[in-house]
């Protein structure tokens, strides 16, 4: 048997060489993808998170918008409370000096609440929602705030008697 030559030997080296160099390079590509991978999962996670924060923050808004509305009632009602102090006298049974505009005071409030409420439940659990169905929760509440606070001009403040 004849012993193999320099250029053989170097030649099996170099792809011995290049055969683990090739290897190397699988497992660097194969953890690469690996770290890609995990990346990808948690920049989608904090994308998801962000929007939970934003569907929250919406319906907080909804809620101040309901306590402005429940605010805005309440001043009205003491006025028109006072100004049938003022104007109508008590004549047996309080309901009586109940006026159109009081019966409005309480549908605004009622109807404040209920779009609250129907919103509210709408919500549920935010961890169990996806992408899509968070967007359009943040869509409605921004209608719903302006709905709730749009039923302020239902509002009629008391007018004073003219005097002659």
């Amino acid at each position: 048997m004849e012993g193999l030559g320099i250029g053989e030997t170097l030649s099996i080296g170099f792809d011995a060489v290049a055969l683990v160099v090739a290897v190397v390079a699988i497992f660097i590509s194969l953890n690469a993808q690996k770290v890609s991978r995990k990346n990808a999962e948690a920049a989608q996670e904090a994308e998801l998170a962000a929007m939970r924060l934003r569907a929250k923050e919406a319906l907080a808004e909804v809620r101040n918008s309901y306590f402005e509305v429940k605010t805005a009632c309440a001043q009205c009602r003491t006025s028109w409370e006072q100004h049938n102090d003022r104007h109508m006298p008590v004549l047996g049974d309080p309901l009586s000096r109940r006026t159109p505009a009081m019966d409005e005071i309480s549908d605004v409030e009622h109807g404040a609440a209920s779009m609250l409420k129907n919103l509210e439940e709408r919500f549920g659990n935010l961890g169990q929602k996806n992408p899509n169905e968070l967007e359009a929760l943040i869509d409605s509440s921004s209608s719903a705030a302006m709905g709730i606070r749009s039923l302020v001009l239902r509002l009629q403040e008391p007018k004073p008697f003219r005097r002659w």
